[in-house]
């Protein structure tokens, strides 16, 4: 995406992303990260494709020095709903969900189990892999003391590489944390991918999911509905799309 300026890309209605040229190191981390192939180095400048950039927010996110801006889901006014929410439930927990695998709200909370959590912030985005290092460090910085970050299994990820860039910018920022004196377990990594569930009345067994299942977590039973394996199933919805009673949906989906 090109403007009159050798300064910057300059966002506009149809594609709200600022790449600022000027202060540009020319890494080419954004362009290595872009799961879209949309960056490309031309001429000795970084140039975005507007027709292929898919706004996902992941070349902001990997920017070392935050060149590349985003004209929403911003850290500054992701901070300002972290701040007020923080102080609207009287909590110190920030949860972030990926919105390809966070389950409905009344769900969250057996996800959460295991980190003995029942009161946090929310924040669900459309991809975690779009969060910098910036927004967290300035979360601890206003008062949060714990930040879960729930996302999909890089296999399904929405954004293609959005789970994978999330993880690297989460072990980058334990590494800082530990430098300053914070706890590692102060932020958490949590894969959520979809999980088959059975509607068991509806059930009429066809075996028709154990079939199409590809990752073989479905088991198959003469007398009763089949048995989902959690630690197999994906939450890939093949199952579901092939029952003709609609009785398989997907957890959380």
């Amino acid at each position: 995406m090109e403007s009159g300026s050798e300064e910057a890309t300059t966002a506009s209605e149809e594609t709200p992303i600022e790449l600022k040229r000027i202060e540009c190191a020319k890494c080419l981390t954004c362009l290595r990260s872009c799961p879209f192939s949309a960056i490309s180095y031309e001429g000795n400048r970084i140039v975005i494709d507007v027709e292929k950039c898919q706004l996902c927010g992941i070349c902001a996110a990997v920017c070392p020095e935050y060149n590349i801006e985003m004209a929403y889901y911003d850290t500054e006014r992701l901070i300002d709903y972290v701040k007020g929410q923080k102080e609207a439930l009287a909590t110190d927990t920030l949860v972030l969900m990926c919105r390809g695998s966070s389950p409905q709200t009344c769900e969250i909370l057996d996800v959460l189990k295991e980190q003995d959590v029942t009161t946090f912030v929310p924040l669900r985005m459309p991809c975690v892999g779009r969060v910098p290092v910036e927004f967290y460090l300035q979360a601890f910085n206003c008062g949060i003391k714990k930040i879960i970050a729930v996302q999909c299994d890089e296999a399904f990820c929405k954004m293609k590489r959005g789970s994978e860039v999330s993880l690297k910018n989460l072990t980058r920022l334990q590494e800082l944390l530990k430098e300053v004196g914070l706890k590692e377990d102060s932020v958490v990594s949590i894969i959520n991918p979809h999980k088959a569930v059975y509607i068991t009345d509806k059930c009429v067994g066809c075996d028709k999911c154990g079939f199409i299942c590809p990752y073989d977590a479905i088991t198959l039973e003469p007398l009763a509905t089949p048995q989902v394996n959690f630690e197999e199933c994906k939450g890939c919805g093949a199952c579901a799309l092939v029952c003709p009673h609609l009785a398989i949906q997907l957890e959380g989906f």
